[in-house]
Parts: C-alpha cells; structure tokens; sequence
C-alpha cells in the first residue's frame, strides 16, 4: 500500500471543547483519473507546452482534465501520475463532446509526487502536499475561511462504509484534511477526493449540489491534524 494511504479511520469523535468553527457546507467529490496510453493521440502538455511524452485518447484526456489528474499506462503495464499545473488561454483540445460543461481543453500538467496526484502548494516553497484517498478535502480558503492545512470533521460522514483502493473495507472515521483547491469553488462548496474511482464514495453527504448541505467543524487536535499532515506532506515518498 503505497505510504500516503491512511489506513487508520479509527480516530475518536470530537469534543465540543475541540470544535472550533462550524461550517454549513455542500460537496462534490474527484478522483484520479486512468488512462492508456495511445500511439497517436492527445499529448499531455507542461506549462511552457512542451511534450511530457504520453499521448492518450481525446477522450481520456477531456475527462482527466475535470479532474486535474491522470494515471497513464503504458504497454509494459507501468503507471505513471500527472497533476494540475497551469490553464493557459489557449485550448489545446474541443471537449464538449465528451465534457459539455467543461468544452474548453486547457489544462497543462506536471509529474505528481503523490501515487494518486498532487494538492496545493500551501506555503509557496514549490512542494505540494499529496492526495490522501478518502481524507483530502480540497477548499476555496478566501471564500469559505477554510485555511489549507485545516482539520475538518464532518459528523455526517462518521460510521460510513467505503473501500480502500487496496480493495479493503473501511469505516469512515468521519475526519478530513484541507489538502487541495478548485479552479470552480464558491465559498459552500468543498469537494472530497475518493482515490482512483469514480464512484461517489459518500453518497449519504455528498449531493453535488447546493442544497445537498450538510454541517462540517475545524477541530483542535493536534495528534490527528499531525497524523493527517504527515500523510499530506509525505516526506518519505
């Protein structure tokens, strides 16, 4: 199990003493989009539109845009991951036949660091925190007053079933960690990263819209928010 996978979701519910501000939230979720790669395709672009080497179907590159990162197997079966790094004014690819609410192909990439892509770069040293399956919440900090690096609980996903990408079942915990960002997000709206499948992994609290709303907490616990961080920041990866 690659070493950014929490597999502990065990940690103890909150006490009010550590709940320090309450949210009134709604949620969409991402995931880490596969692809194989093609002889004659799309080619994935760096910021400076520069080749990274793959090419992938028009297809799977639109839908890999949406969710600003892709895992790209080649034909000896190795993976390689892709993230966010820049969306330019030009459009590289048509998408809206196959993303109608995203027709505009103009996301650049980059190697991630993490098994599963990349977070935010929270404190401009150029190393981003990695995603966490099933614990990384990304936010829209000046709308929502969310900061990065914040732990947030969510009573609503407490006791939820889910699998691991290991194919392992779980119970959620109910604890997430404010590890990444959207390029779409009003103040509400947080989206929750479920590793690499498509599925929605909390169906019970994430609607995909407005009025889906459900109540989340910052929490003071230093134990867990640096259990969490370590995860995010996955130094030994």
């Amino acid at each position: 199990m690659p070493n950014n996978i929490s597999d502990t979701f065990t940690f103890p519910p909150p006490t009010s003493e550590q709940k320090i501000r309450e949210y009134d939230l709604w949620a969409t979720h991402y995931y880490a989009y596969h692809a194989k790669a093609t002889k004659t395709g799309i080619p994935l672009l760096d910021k400076d539109g520069n080749e990274l080497g793959p090419k992938v179907s028009k297809k799977d590159w639109c839908k890999a845009a949406v969710e600003a990162t892709i895992i790209v197997e080649d034909g000896t079966g190795a993976k390689t991951v892709y993230n966010y790094a820049a969306k330019p004014q030009t459009i590289q690819v048509d998408c809206s036949r196959y993303t109608p609410r995203f027709p505009e192909g103009r996301i650049r990439y980059q190697l991630a660091r993490g098994p599963f892509g990349d977070g935010v770069d929270h404190d401009g040293d150029g190393i981003r925190m990695v995603l966490v399956p099933f614990r990384t919440m990304a936010v829209a900090p000046a709308a929502s007053g969310i900061p990065y690096r914040t732990l947030i609980y969510v009573p609503d996903a407490r006791g939820l079933p889910f699998t691991l990408p290991s194919g392992e079942s779980k119970t959620h915990d109910g604890y997430f960690f404010a590890g990444d960002t959207g390029t779409a997000m009003d103040g509400r709206h947080v989206d929750i990263f479920g590793g690499d499948s498509p599925a929605n992994p909390f169906p019970n609290f994430i609607k995909n819209q407005p009025e889906g709303g459900f109540q989340a907490y910052s929490i003071q616990n230093s134990s867990i928010a640096e259990e969490l961080a370590s995860l995010h920041d996955n130094l030994n990866g």
